[in-house]
C-alpha cells in the first residue's frame, strides 16, 4: 500500500469543498470515519480542521492541502513522508494517517491531500499571551519551553540525513493536553544541504537563492526572512560552510541538560 492511501471516495456527498463547506462532512481515511467539526487554523494553501472519529469519539487535527502543480504536490508528499518518519517523539506532533485525491477526481480542480494528526490543545503563542496577563513568566517556564523545543529540533537533526525545519517560530509550537510542546508544520522542512565553494557558478548560487526565496521566505516570519537573506549573501562566499547547517545548525545542537523538570509549563513557580 502506498504512503498516501487512495481517497477517491473520502468525502460523503458532492458539495464543493472550500474551507467552511468542508465542515459537517464525513471523511474516510483507511479504517477511520471522521466527522469534520470546525476550522481551527488556516494559512498559505492549507486549512486545519478539528475532526472526530465517528466510532469512538476521539478527536484529531485534519490538515487539508490543495495543489495545482506537480512541484507543490511533491512538496506536500515530502511533508507527509517527514511527518511519518519523525512521529513518535514526545515533542513532535503525532502523525496518524494521510490520503490524497488527484485533480481529475477532485471537484475543486486541484489535487487534494489530507493529513491526520493528534489534536493539540492550542498554540503556545496563545498560552503565553494568557500567562503574561498574570505577570512575567517564571524562569523555569521559559526554560521548559526552550528545552522541549530544542528536543524537537534535536530529533530532526539526529535523523540520517539530518532534517532542517526551516520555519521555526512560536506559531509552529503547539501545546498538548498535558501541556507538552509539540513542533508542527513541516511544509518547509528539507534534507537538502548546500555546501558552496569557489567552483560554484553564479547560476548555481542563483538557483539556491531562488529555492530559499520561494519555499521559505514567502511564508516565514520577518526575523527569519532577514536571517536567511543574510546567510545567502554571507555563506555563499564561504567555501567551507554548509548553508543548510549554517541556517539550522544540525551538527551544533546544544547540550540539553537544563530544564528537565516535569509538570505543567504554566504552573506557578515554587520559591
Amino acid at each position: 500500500m502506498s504512503l498516501l492511501q487512495s481517497a477517491f471516495d473520502f468525502l460523503s456527498g458532492s458539495a464543493t469543498r472550500d474551507d467552511n463547506d468542508f465542515v459537517g462532512h464525513t471523511v474516510e481515511l483507511g479504517d477511520l470515519r471522521l466527522g469534520v467539526k470546525r476550522v481551527i487554523a488556516e494559512g498559505g494553501y492549507a486549512f486545519v480542521y478539528e475532526a472526530q472519529d465517528l466510532e469512538n469519539g476521539r478527536e484529531y487535527a485534519l490538515k487539508r492541502l490543495l495543489s495545482d502543480d506537480e512541484e507543490k504536490s511533491k512538496t506536500i508528499m515530502q511533508e507527509v513522508c517527514l511527518m511519518r518518519r519523525l512521529s513518535g517523539h514526545a515533542n513532535i506532533v503525532q502523525f496518524v494517517s494521510a490520503a490524497s485525491v488527484g485533480k481529475e477526481e477532485s471537484d475543486t480542480g486541484k489535487a487534494e491531500f489530507l493529513i491526520l494528526t493528534e489534536l493539540c490543545q492550542g498554540q503556545l503563542v496563545d498560552a503565553l499571551k494568557q500567562a503574561e496577563c498574570r505577570g512575567p513568566l517564571p524562569s523555569d517556564t521559559v526554560l521548559k519551553i526552550f528545552y522541549q523545543t530544542c528536543r524537537a529540533v534535536q530529533h530532526l537533526h539526529r535523523q540520517n540525513p539530518p532534517i532542517t525545519h526551516r520555519d521555526l517560530k512560536i506559531e509552529n509550537l503547539l501545546l498538548s493536553s498535558q501541556a507538552t510542546i509539540k513542533l508542527c508544520d513541516f511544509g518547509s522542512a528539507t534534507t537538502a544541504r548546500h555546501s558552496p565553494n569557489y567552483s560554484w557558478s553564479a547560476a548555481r548560487r542563483a538557483n539556491v537563492e531562488e529555492e530559499v526565496c520561494h519555499k521559505i521566505l514567502a511564508f516565514c516570519s520577518p526575523h527569519l526572512s532577514l536571517k536567511y537573506r543574510f546567510y545567502l549573501v554571507y555563506y555563499s562566499c564561504q567555501p567551507s560552510v554548509s548553508v543548510s547547517s549554517a541556517l539550522d545548525c544540525p551538527q551544533h545542537d546544544a547540550h540539553l541538560s537544563c530544564a528537565r523538570s516535569s509538570g505543567s509549563l504554566f504552573e506557578p513557580a515554587h520559591h
